[in-house]
């Protein structure tokens, strides 16, 4: 076989499980759409009228329970324009596909990678459509762009946003700190002139009964996992220290604690064994 038609062989072989990848990830989609009942809840009551009011020009806070920051929607937007129940399943797929390759990419095996898809948290953030796999994405990308990934949820992400504030200031004092942060500072800004304090619409979700928020007697173990991480420079141990931190963590945002654990392989199985065992146990099987 020449070059040339290796090269070809190759292109066409790619281009068939490109097709085929694509093909299951819509059927999968459709399916989850279809037969995940009751599923989709903070997708269809939260996400997709936030994106669909910005789509109409209102702001995203007319959505009462939405309380991320505005761009949290942009990506979201063209999974809104479909049927609600479809823009789950294919916001289902997504979250699942994204979460794997996360937890692959730093360093999670094969067995590890299906524990992570199948723990507590992880599994009830996509059936109920949430949006923590952008939260995710936040861990493989640079600082600067990272960012707005991690804050879209601060009690999922906030402890990387300290990690990478003290690692830009090791590897270039203020100047570098700056030179990151000032992309999300200034479009944070931009959010609180355009849409007001919105931050504290928040507050309103502390006292819910589904708060799974274990404040304030958890900020002393996440400010020791945090200031962990930050001396062994291990961003993903800083990922999961943020719940440990916030008053208010739905059940999904704990999802950053098991990541985190990533790329220790027992130790990540064994808990979320243990959290399934406990949740099981309490008698609330995937419900708020």
């Amino acid at each position: 076989m020449t070059e040339k038609n290796w090269k070809n062989h190759l292109s066409i072989k790619n281009i068939g499980i490109i097709t085929v990848l694509l093909i299951s990830y819509v059927g999968v989609a459709l399916a989850v759409a279809r037969y995940l009942n009751p599923g989709g809840k903070d997708w269809i009551n939260t996400y997709r009228p936030a994106a669909l009011a910005v789509l109409s020009l209102r702001s995203p806070y007319t959505i009462e329970i939405f309380h991320s920051p505005p761009w949290a929607v942009f990506p979201l937007i063209p999974l809104a324009l479909l049927p609600e129940r479809i823009g789950f399943g294919f916001n289902f797929c997504l979250g699942m596909i994204s979460t794997g390759y996360i937890a692959y990419r730093i360093g999670a095996k094969p067995l590890t990678v299906a524990a992570i898809l199948l723990s507590y948290p992880v599994l009830f953030s996509n059936i109920y459509g949430n949006i923590d796999w952008l939260v995710y994405l936040g861990l493989i990308m640079p600082p600067r762009w990272g960012l707005f990934f991690i804050l879209i949820k601060p009690q999922a992400g906030i402890g990387l946003a300290i990690y990478w504030l003290v690692e830009c200031y090791r590897e270039g004092g203020f100047k570098n700190i700056a030179s990151h942060f000032a992309p999300v500072t200034i479009a944070l800004l931009i959010s609180f002139a355009l849409f007001g304090w919105w931050p504290a619409t928040g507050f309103t979700e502390i006292g819910q009964s589904f708060n799974a928020s274990l404040w304030p007697q958890a900020f002393p173990i996440g400010l020791v996992i945090l200031v962990s991480a930050i001396r062994n420079r291990r961003p993903g141990l800083a990922l999961a220290s943020s719940p440990f931190f916030s008053p208010y963590v739905a059940v999904s945002s704990w999802g950053s604690a098991i990541l985190g654990l990533l790329p220790q392989e027992i130790e990540t199985i064994v808990a979320v064994i243990g959290i399934w065992i406990l949740r099981l146990y309490s008698g609330r099987f995937l419900n708020y």
